[in-house]
């Protein structure tokens, strides 16, 4: 697989640039030096008034320009696309190709170009499918780039994945709290969003889809193990929940070929789990076994700091609890039965810090007495 993304990658035709001081210079006059004339130059581009577009606005810096007539003189006086990427030091997305102008939307400064798609990428992938989310048609602000959590620490470190990736941008920071469209808050949820630069580049390597038709993208499974754990770290620190009393990471979504393809990864890595189960609209992925615990503690785990202590907890602890004498564990059984004859094999459980499973063998033998 390709581990770049190229400009030339991206919709070229909404694409802006700025060039580096000096090449910028060097580029259009070498452009202008072709025909000795602005306007001949503005008339072969097909730009108007180049008198001023290109002579000025572009040669000086003033404005982006789009990269398709880049191309174009690229072209005419023999500088390579790789060439021209190497001295953009600012790229944006132009969202509203009809109106006259420049660019819109913020850009990002100092482009890592060509982006690498490295383990920070791949991680920051695992963000948008777990609780990230791309638009999948442009609006009048263009498909902005979504992330929303509740944790600090993974806001930050999402920040932090968006620079080491692509370069300088800053991104726009407001909370959802309280009763928002529809929905009850009840912690702050710091909602990060990104220009449609960034989609671009994303959607250049992945079929993003929302809703029952969302997939994992598909170059994950020919990754390295290692870029494997960094994807999974991700999607569990936005979606994974862990139980220290029953000692088990799970995770659950509503797409079925979502948690289908994260129950592979794991088995990739080694892995057991319960398999893909569905209970109510959702799907859930279970680990309950001690090695396969460890095994995730070791190559996976979290950076979401409570799921991360609880984790902990539970390899600290070990598999090992303080079992009822003999008898102790029926006479208990019996007597929350007599209190509530509705009560149910769960809430048993949870009263007597056992798993459902081991209840339920207790009853069975009860039932054959």
């Amino acid at each position: 697989m390709n581990r770049y993304i190229h400009i030339w990658n991206l919709p070229i035709e909404r694409v802006y640039v700025q060039f580096k001081e000096g090449f910028r210079e060097d580029f259009f006059n070498k452009a202008y030096n072709k025909f000795n004339s602005w306007n001949d130059l503005g008339k072969f581009l097909d730009v108007k008034r180049a008198d001023t577009t290109i002579a000025r606005n572009w040669k000086n810096g003033t404005n982006c320009y789009p990269l398709t007539i880049i191309f174009k003189i690229g072209k005419l006086v023999d500088i390579s696309k790789e060439e021209i990427e190497k001295n953009i030091i600012q790229i944006r997305c132009k969202t509203k190709l009809d109106k006259r102008g420049g660019s819109s939307g913020k850009p990002i400064n100092n482009p890592k170009l060509p982006i690498k798609i490295d383990k920070n990428f791949v991680e920051m992938l695992g963000h948008i499918c777990g609780d990230g989310s791309i638009p999948t048609k442009y609006s009048k602000k263009g498909i902005k780039l979504l992330y929303v959590n509740s944790e600090p620490k993974l806001v930050e470190s999402f920040q932090y994945l968006i620079k080491e990736i692509f370069g300088d941008i800053e991104p726009k920071i407001y909370i959802r709290e309280g009763i928002e469209y529809g929905k009850k808050y009840n912690r702050p949820n710091y909602a990060i969003q990104y220009p449609t630069i960034l989609s671009l580049f994303v959607l250049s390597v992945f079929d993003y889809k929302v809703g029952d038709d969302m997939n994992l993208p598909n170059f994950i499974n020919k990754l390295s193990f290692e870029e494997k754990c960094v994807f999974l770290r991700a999607l569990y620190d936005d979606e994974g929940y862990v139980s220290i009393k029953y000692r088990l990471v799970r995770i659950g979504l509503k797409p079925y070929n979502v948690v289908k393809d994260i129950n592979n990864l794991l088995k990739d890595i080694g892995i057991e789990t319960k398999g893909v189960k569905k209970e109510k609209n959702i799907h859930y992925i279970r680990i309950l076994n001690k090695n396969s615990i460890q095994l995730f503690y070791e190559k996976i785990n979290f950076k979401h700091p409570m799921k991360k202590e609880r984790l902990e907890k539970i390899i600290k602890q070990g598999w090992c609890f303080n079992r009822f004498q003999n008898g102790v564990a029926k006479s208990k059984i019996l007597e929350i039965m007599q209190k509530n004859d509705n009560i149910t094999t769960k809430h048993i459980a949870n009263m007597l810090e056992r798993s459902p499973r081991t209840i339920r063998a207790h009853l069975h033998n009860i039932q054959n007495e």
